[in-house]
């Protein structure tokens, strides 16, 4: 039976919170906040709150896409405040990361496709049991 450690999966994911990245969120399609990293420099009670808020906002975006039977592989949603890159790594998780508004999107693209292909069969082989 394969167990995914909870603090691993959270350095793995604050892993790729570099260049402008500031979270990296692992995401339930309904929304719930699986597993979240961030940068050295984030708030520690910020990163948490903003981690929830954007975990919410990905899933919904994400499930619009969903109901319309649009198949997405990835999609990039632009605010006034971030940048956010997500990215299916199952049918029902989402690996979202968050960035500066003006970080670099071919490398927030190359980074979140590789965390994704980095954890694609760990996760497969809990979801699967």
């Amino acid at each position: 039976m394969s167990m995914i450690k909870p603090k691993a999966l959270a350095a793995v994911l604050s892993e790729v919170c570099t260049g402008g990245t500031r979270l990296a969120l692992l995401v339930h399609h309904d929304g719930a906040l699986l597993a979240f990293g961030s940068g050295p420099s984030e708030d520690a009670a910020g990163a948490e709150r903003d981690a929830h808020v954007h975990a919410a906002l990905a899933a919904a975006a994400w499930g619009v896409y969903d109901k319309n039977g649009t198949p997405l592989v990835s999609m990039v949603v632009e605010s006034g405040t971030a940048t956010v890159f997500a990215t299916r790594v199952s049918s029902a998780l989402t690996l979202a990361l968050v960035a500066n508004p003006d970080a670099d999107l071919g490398a927030l693209r190359l980074r979140g496709l590789a965390l994704r292909e980095y954890l694609e069969e760990p996760l497969r082989s809990v979801a699967a049991q």
